[in-house]
C-alpha cells in the first residue's frame, strides 16, 4: 500500500505553504477522492494539515483550492457509501 504522507505528505504541505496551487492541485489530481480525504488530515511536524499551512502564510487562493477539493472529494465518498 503506498503511503501517502511519506510520498504527498511534505510536497503538498511546502505547496500550499507558498501558495502553489498549481503544483497543489497537480498532487491531489495523482489521487483519489478517499486519498485526498487522507491526504488533507495529514499533519506536518508542527502539526498542521497543508489547509493550515497555506492559511498560516496567509495564501488565501491556495486555500480556496484545497478546500475545494477537500468538499468535492468528501462529496464523492458520500456518493459512493449511500
Amino acid at each position: 500500500m503506498l503511503n501517502l504522507h511519506l510520498v504527498f505528505g511534505v510536497p503538498l504541505h511546502v505547496a500550499a505553504s507558498f501558495g502553489h496551487t498549481e503544483s497543489v492541485k497537480m498532487i491531489l489530481d495523482c489521487l483519489t477522492a478517499d486519498q485526498q480525504i487522507q491526504l488533507m488530515s495529514v499533519q506536518d511536524c508542527e502539526c498542521d494539515t497543508a489547509i493550515q499551512c497555506a492559511e498560516s502564510e496567509g495564501c488565501t487562493d491556495t486555500v480556496r483550492i484545497l478546500r475545494e477539493y477537500q468538499q468535492r472529494a468528501e462529496s464523492l465518498m458520500r456518493e459512493k457509501y449511500s
